[in-house]
């Protein structure tokens, strides 16, 4: 039966429950690429290995009858898959919520795009504006048509001069695609 030692020194995962704490580490025989035996402690519950290795002249491998038992590789790779599964799981879930809330927030923008209140505030930019596109882009008509939120800062309660008229080709070309994401700056 190999050695057991405590160690205090957990390893901990991003998007995974799963953390290690080596509570346990047993002695190994570890054969290093160059063909070389070394000894090391090897974590009872994630495989990892706890420490720096042990000199072949430490009293610990001194003192044994036997060799230490090989490296348990299975253990490591059994414990790393199920721990990168659970993170895999964890951050599919949290993407799936991030792309919700974005869905909703666009939603209750398009809403807001139909409000009386969006309607006047838009009516004030294009008259200020004579109607003009401010944009400029190859391919503008020049004739305004729609107003475009310079940032999303204070959507839903942007002032005039967040705003520009804008033509329908300009307009696309500054939003070449809706993203998948709400803008950095909105309010959530």
């Amino acid at each position: 039966m190999p050695q057991s030692i405590v160690s205090s020194a957990p390893l901990s995962l991003p998007f995974t429950s799963r953390a290690c704490a080596h509570v346990t580490a047993s002695l190994r025989r570890r054969t290093k690429v160059n063909g070389s035996t070394c000894y090391v402690m090897q974590c009872d519950n994630c495989g990892s290995q706890v420490g720096e290795e042990i000199a072949k002249s430490a009293p610990v491998i001194m003192a044994l009858a036997a060799y230490p038992p090989e490296w348990d590789r299975e253990l490591a790779e059994r414990y790393w898959e199920e721990t990168f599964e659970d993170g895999r799981e964890r951050w599919e879930i949290a993407a799936a919520e991030r792309a919700q809330e974005a869905a909703d927030w666009w939603a209750r923008y398009d809403a807001y795009l139909e409000s009386d209140q969006w309607q006047r505030l838009r009516a004030r930019r294009l008259a200020l504006d004579h109607w003009q596109c401010q944009a400029m882009m190859n391919g503008c008509d020049g004739r305004a048509v729609q107003v475009h939120h310079l940032r999303y800062r204070y959507v839903f309660d942007e002032p005039l001069f967040d705003l520009a008229s804008v033509c329908l080709s300009c307009h696309r070309k500054l939003h070449a695609a809706r993203p998948e994401t709400i803008p950095s700056e909105a309010p959530r």
